[in-house]
């Protein structure tokens, strides 16, 4: 299955990318590039994927012989067991004993080839969870992107219609000086002056709440200078949600998006260690060798004979002692030399070992019962996760579909609005229309420029959401 490109390519791709030196504004891209290599999120995506090599290498190594030695040494005080000549003596014995030792499974049921494709599976899976939370934090750092595109033009909305009002404010005065209208009608427009002052302000405080909250995606810290490229955004011609059916974006989703391939993944996995369990029911089959050789203070080695004598004393018939020595070869005894110990004491060992499991509390079937409903979870977790993507391409399609219905209202108002303010201001500037009247006209104008810059960018981030699922490349010029 196709991995879903990273957000980051895409719009590399696309050519949303503009000069990035030092503290110049943030591109879309260096926003996302930043978050890839520096967010908390995809630290911890990196340490799954490190943990997962790590266990995919041990089940690897468990294929291999394993190779041990073994040293000890010691007193033993009193009446004990020489342990080289496993006499009684009642001294102080000095002991050594050393060991290697080697072992390498034969055959235990498949199991070590099905942890190493479980930890394939594991290792492939965690790739991906690292993928989606990749563009999940791209999606939300394009949307909150987008949310200073929309506060700073809402920003200058608000900046030109204070203008307006206070060049309509000025030639009010002109009026009212020259007698053509009353002094209480500069009163309306002192309201709406007012009114957009404190829209501006409005706007303003949004901006820096929008700017913020894409801090906070990029973990910036709170005194690093930080702005935004500002490119035009325009939304395609050729778009048409309504053209577009949840089940085509849904195909094409399930063919782009990564947390589906990792459900996958993750369904392997649990039937890898349901083949694992199941192992636990069969014989094993090892091989083993031993080496070992010991020491021993006690142990003694015989250093050549001496003839020792020994008297006799034999009567004879008459009663008369006699007597006479006899003279009898003895060995002569010395400390053995430890490395002669060793020498004489090495010995070795070589075997199989055949584990047959006939009954151990019912282990290894409750162990596989286990495994079944683990192996259920993970398909019953992937078709929630199914289910989610369905359920999210489904509102992606519908709130762009919605977007654009309020879109061309909007727009719609807005002609409507402009057309009403012109005709309006030309009936003011005749006295034909009084400052409310006009002021309320100038309200409706505003309100409607407001509702349609809101509505187009909206329809613009729904177009994108639509774009990302459907695995296309993302512009927004």
């Amino acid at each position: 299955m196709r991995r879903q490109l990273h957000f980051l390519v895409i719009f590399l791709l696309i050519g949303f990318a503009l000069p990035m030196w030092g503290q110049d504004p943030w591109s879309l891209i260096k926003c996302v590039e930043y978050a890839r290599e520096n967010s908390l999120i995809m630290q911890q995506a990196e340490l799954g994927i490190q943990r997962a090599e790590i266990n995919l290498k041990r089940q690897k190594n468990s294929r291999y012989p394993s190779l041990n030695a073994s040293a000890n040494g010691g007193a033993q005080l009193g009446r004990t067991i020489d342990p080289t000549t496993n006499s009684f003596n009642n001294s102080t014995i000095y002991y050594n004993s050393l060991g290697l030792s080697a072992g390498a499974m034969l055959y235990n049921g498949g199991r070590i080839n099905h942890a190493i494709a479980q930890g394939k599976y594991d290792l492939e899976a965690s790739k991906l969870d690292a993928d989606a939370s990749f563009n999940s934090m791209a999606l939300s750092i394009a949307g909150g992107y987008l949310q200073i595109l929309l506060s700073q033009e809402q920003v200058e909305n608000a900046t030109r219609q204070l203008e307006q009002s206070q060049a309509l404010l000025d030639q009010t005065d002109k009026l009212v000086n020259a007698g053509a209208l009353a002094p209480n009608e500069r009163l309306t427009i002192e309201a709406q002056v007012a009114l957009n002052e404190q829209n501006l302000i409005q706007a303003e405080n949004a901006l820096e709440s929008s700017y913020l909250i894409l801090r906070q995606l990029l973990e910036l810290a709170p005194s690093e200078p930080f702005d935004i490229v500002r490119p035009t955004v325009t939304i395609p011609a050729t778009a048409n949600p309504d053209g577009l059916s949840w089940q085509e974006v849904y195909v094409g989703a399930m063919g782009t998006q990564p947390q589906i391939e990792a459900g996958e993944m993750r369904m392997a996995s649990a039937e890898e260690n349901f083949y694992q369990a199941r192992s636990l029911a069969l014989p094993t089959l090892s091989i083993f060798a031993n080496l070992n050789s010991s020491w021993s203070s006690l142990a003694k080695s015989i250093d050549g004979t001496e003839t020792q004598f020994y008297p006799i004393q034999l009567k004879q018939p008459d009663g008369t002692i006699v007597s006479f020595e006899i003279g009898q070869d003895v060995p002569i005894f010395v400390d053995d030399p430890y490395f002669n110990q060793l020498n004489e004491n090495f010995g070795q060992s070589i075997g199989l070992n055949l584990s047959v499991p006939l009954y151990n509390g019912s282990r290894a079937k409750l162990t596989q019962q286990e495994v079944e409903i683990g192996v259920l979870a993970a398909k019953v977790a992937n078709d929630q996760t199914r289910q989610q993507l369905q359920s999210d391409v489904q509102r992606a399609v519908n709130d762009a579909q919605a977007a654009k219905r309020s879109y061309e209202a909007a727009q719609r108002a807005l002609n409507a609005s402009q057309a009403a303010f012109g005709n309006a201001e030309k009936r003011f500037q005749i006295g034909a229309l009084n400052t409310y009247e006009f002021t309320v006209a100038k309200t409706n104008l505003d309100s409607a420029q407001l509702s349609f810059t809101q509505a187009k960018f909206q329809y613009i981030f729904t177009l994108k959401v639509i774009d990302f699922y459907l695995g296309r490349p993302l512009n927004l010029e």
